[in-house]
């Protein structure tokens, strides 16, 4: 009887650890992000002056904000621009994140790491990986 309640009281402990790791949320992607580097061929690179005050916010209702911050880089003005009020998705397995722009084109992301401090993504396994940080 003895081993009995010590084998249950063990298969108790594990099935409640599983669990607690299943229930453990994943980070929220909701929230004000500021373009801080990116990683071009394995090296991380700074972002220009001018564009180290771009963000996207990321809303509950599924929006993205997007802004060029003051300083403004002329190629970058329009790509951004484009991301302005689109809309997003993130994938049940949390590994794409989904732009439906306004003009109806889709753009979709890898997403390499999202943390509570740090996004990351890029568009394919070889371009150019975008990271930010919340702020």
């Amino acid at each position: 009887m003895k081993k009995n309640f010590i084998l249950s009281l063990c298969i108790l402990a594990l099935v409640s650890c599983k669990k607690d790791s299943e229930l453990s949320p994943s980070p929220s992607i909701i929230g004000k992000w500021l373009f801080t580097s990116y990683i071009s061929e394995e090296k991380v690179v700074d972002i220009p002056d001018c564009s180290k005050d771009d963000y996207l916010v990321f809303s509950e209702s599924k929006v993205v904000e997007a802004s060029t911050g003051s300083a403004l880089c002329e190629p970058e003005v329009t790509e951004l621009q484009e991301l302005n009020k689109a809309t997003y998705t993130i994938s049940s397995d949390n590994k794409k994140l989904i732009f439906t722009l306004q003009t109806g084109e889709v753009m979709k992301q890898d997403i390499l790491e999202l943390s509570a401090k740090t996004l990351k993504f890029a568009p394919g396994p070889d371009e150019d990986i975008w990271v930010l940080t919340r702020q």
